[in-house]
């Protein structure tokens, strides 16, 4: 496996053994998007990163030995500066790592293999055994890497001190982690117990006891155990109150988390406990840390996602005092950063012309929106977006790192409510790419009362290449059903041409690349399924979006969405030069833009005059006039519009069978129609 694919491919693939303790994270308290305990799923961090860290603190000794010479010399292991801290590691140790360093994880755990086998030491031994478990989780072997584990516990002497006591709940709670990798949950509760129990009697054990309790709760989750998971929750949000008190950033962060996973607890109960404290809780945590976010961004002091990262994790290292290569290699692995599931772009302006809640596409997360929420809160919008169930902050949620895209429109609902909150009555617009476009049309039938309209960009589930997805989806069904795997690669390659959207794709910490033939199926059902929900679009607005040059989705599903939809108050807005990312790519289309700014604008006002004519039922509602359609400029986009909910998008006029070309003569057929507006372009 060459470097580049092993950073890739280990950004989802490290599991989170320890969940990563981190309930409070490190001071300073930086706190833009908090750093955070890791879970026991999808992964969000890389072993590249634990080298990264590496090359900087290990400092050779012998810099002139030979591979075949260094059996007897020994390099430093450097801890963060502040902590003092050093870790002898020889020279095989250290060829080791540069190994798994330069993307040879196979051939770094097979060196370690031979070394084993030649080590007379039993205690040294051990220790190796300790990272070779490493080497197997980071490549996914939970079941191999969960009995390595065990023979490193059976053969550890007994704890005598607090930090001897320390290293062997994290061992515990290692072994839990294979076990919830392997699907094994009743196993791994059982080993989180142990670990709570000798973590429990530990002075300082904050930390790991956030995320034991988080881990188990989201077994008790998954296993729909709900009564049982609500005192792991309770204890969970006892000890990040406790450690809250602190006034850190951070640790304000992962109260907010210990919140929301009570929240989400309580309203799955059958006989739930009063949730409206808790939820005035989580509204008030997430309204002061977008705030604070949104301050460092607006005035520059926000770092990028990578340099956060290796901040918190240098520091979350440190917090344990590694004593051993194999420890360090396993703490830099665990750590995850942990990030806000809702971010937000704020105009100077108040009130807001508008808020706009972005959701977004397979794979992508909230930050993918940042290009178009800086631009649109520059014209006076308050824009928003979230990470859907299963990608962005939720992959370091123990129990919520798989596909929830029911729970997803409900979290809609729920930011709606935020959004009403923070910006009393003016009007709220619902925008989607992708799977965030059907989400936004499903979620606008449910909740079209607080909406003003909804956008939905690329909705289709018609996509190019169907075939060859569902054949390779089977295949791996067949293996393992529950098996994630890297499915990232094929839709970013589909979804963009452009060499810079691709890397920002791959270089995203939060995306999401890999996800089971299971989790596929039910988003294949969803996409499907959402040309039902659009009949019950009956009266909220809806403006679609569609790119000519989108080789991922088929334009023809898009327009028979639009169809689909009853609402005769419908728009469609076709841009020649697009690919499939519209809206998620740091280029933003100015005509669309522009376009859907006096769309909303329009139906702002419109909305008001609605609400005004409802409160005086003795006035005579003014004549609607008539809707235009909005285009022109040199992007090459087509608007249509129909006069009638009969209307319909000839296939011989538009090309619905075959992807758009705007040609010359295929616009000059167009203006046969009467609601087919078109503007030149390239």
């Amino acid at each position: 496996m060459d470097t580049s694919a092993w950073k890739s491919r280990t950004l989802r693939v490290v599991a989170p053994m320890v969940a990563s303790l981190t309930a409070s994270l490190i001071a300073p308290s930086f706190l833009f998007p908090i750093p955070a305990y890791s879970s026991p799923g999808f992964p969000e961090s890389t072993v590249d990163s634990l080298i990264r860290l590496s090359r900087n603190l290990i400092a050779t000794n012998h810099a002139d030995s030979s591979p075949n010479q260094h059996s007897n010399q020994h390099s430093t292991l450097q801890g963060p500066q502040h902590n003092h801290t050093s870790i002898d590691v020889n020279a095989t140790e250290q060829e080791i790592i540069q190994t798994a360093l330069d993307g040879k994880l196979f051939e770094a755990e097979r060196m370690l293999e031979r070394i084993i086998s030649d080590e007379k030491d039993n205690a040294k031994k051990v220790d190796l055994y300790y990272m070779l478990a490493a080497l197997e989780k980071m490549q996914e072997k939970s079941s191999e890497a969960r009995r390595h584990l065990e023979m490193v516990l059976h053969h550890q002497p007994p704890a005598i001190d607090s930090a001897g006591q320390l290293r062997h709940a994290l061992l515990l709670k290692r072994i839990g982690d294979c076990y919830y990798g392997e699907r094994k949950y009743k196993d791994a509760l059982t080993s989180y117990n142990s670990a709570l129990i000798i973590s429990a009697a530990l002075p300082t054990s904050s930390r790991i006891l956030a995320d034991l309790y988080e881990s188990a709760m989201g077994i008790l989750i998954i296993e729909k155990q709900y009564a049982e998971a609500q005192s792991y929750a309770e204890k969970f949000l006892a000890v990040a109150r406790e450690r809250a008190k602190s006034g850190l950033w951070d640790d304000a962060g992962v109260l907010f988390w210990a919140q929301l996973q009570t929240l989400n607890l309580y309203r799955h109960m059958k006989n739930p406990p009063d949730e409206e404290p808790i939820r005035q809780q989580v509204s008030a945590s997430i309204d002061n840390l977008m705030n604070y976010r949104f301050g460092l961004e607006s005035h520059g002091k926000l770092p990028p996602l990578s340099e956060r990262k290796e901040i918190f994790e240098k520091h979350y290292i440190s917090e344990f005092a590694p004593q051993s290569a194999a420890e360090y290699i396993w703490l830099a692995g665990e750590f995850r950063l942990r990030t806000l599931p809702v971010i937000g772009w704020l105009p100077t302006q108040k009130p807001a012309r508008a808020a706009i809640l972005c959701v977004h596409g397979l794979g992508l997360d909230n930050q993918a929106f940042t290009p178009f929420g800086m631009q649109m809160s520059s014209k006076g919008y308050a824009v928003y977006a979230m990470d859907v169930r299963g990608f962005g902050a939720w992959l370091t949620t123990p129990g919520q790192e798989d596909l929830r895209l029911n729970e997803a429109i409900n979290d809609v609902g729920s930011i709606l409510g935020l959004i009403s909150q923070r910006h009393g009555g003016v009007p709220i617009y619902l925008l989607g790419e992708s799977m965030g476009g059907a989400i936004a049309l499903r979620a606008g039938a449910k909740y079209s009362k607080d909406l003003h309209g909804v956008i939905s960009s690329v909705p289709s589930a018609e996509r190019f290449q169907a075939k060859k997805m569902g054949l390779t989806v089977a295949v791996h069904f067949l293996r393992n059903p529950n098996k994630p795997f890297r499915v990232g690669d094929m839709v970013v390659q589909q979804a963009s041409a452009i060499p810079q959207v691709r890397e920002a794709w791959h270089g995203d910490l939060k995306a999401k690349m890999e996800m089971s033939p299971k989790e596929l199926m039910r988003f294949a059902v969803f996409m499907r399924e959402t040309k039902f929900a659009c009949a019950k679009l009956n009266d909220l607005p809806v403006f679609f979006v569609q790119g000519l040059k989108d080789r991922l989705v088929k334009p023809k599903g898009t327009y028979e969405l639009f169809e689909a939809v009853s609402s005769k108050d419908k728009n469609l807005f076709i841009i020649g030069t697009e690919e499939h990312l519209i809206f998620e790519t740091f280029k933003q289309s100015g005509m669309l833009l522009e376009s859907l700014t006096a769309w909303m604008d329009k139906h702002s006002v419109a909305k008001a005059d609605e609400t005004m004519n409802a409160a005086a039922p003795n006035s005579s509602a003014p004549n609607q006039p008539n809707r235009k359609s909005f285009g022109g400029g040199p992007d090459g986009a087509v608007q249509w519009e129909p006069a009638s909910s009969s209307a319909k998008l000839q296939p011989g006029a538009a090309g619905i069978d075959a992807p758009m070309d705007v040609s010359s003569k295929k616009r000059n057929s167009r203006h046969k129609h009467k609601n087919l507006k078109t503007s030149a372009g390239p």
